[in-house]
């Protein structure tokens, strides 16, 4: 979660409602937390933008990000296969085992 002050949420939600309105956003979710006594609010956000120039992306708010790591290597460098492998990692083992 991303902390913001109560002008910065009542910002980002007149944007969504700006992009919804345009037609220029079909999805999206928005999370906040009340602040006590002025301190920050906690919000997680992420919605579509662009949608009108073609298949447009998104906004994201307060992602938590964790790098991925190889299962075997423990590397962070990709691209990844489905089975959580680098690309190196992924290749065929030769049978005496020496990459």
């Amino acid at each position: 979660m991303q902390n913001m002050s109560r002008e910065e949420l009542v910002s980002l939600l007149d944007d969504i409602r700006d992009r919804v309105a345009a037609g220029d956003s079909f999805e999206g979710h928005i999370q906040y937390l009340i602040a006590d006594s002025g301190r920050p609010f906690d919000v997680a956000a992420m919605y579509r933008v662009g949608n009108l120039m073609g298949q447009g992306g998104c906004v994201v708010i307060g992602a938590e990000t964790t790098p991925i790591r190889c299962i075997r290597c423990r590397g962070e460098d990709g691209p990844f296969t489905d089975e959580q492998l680098c690309e190196p990692c992924a290749r065929p083992m030769p049978l005496d085992g020496v990459a």
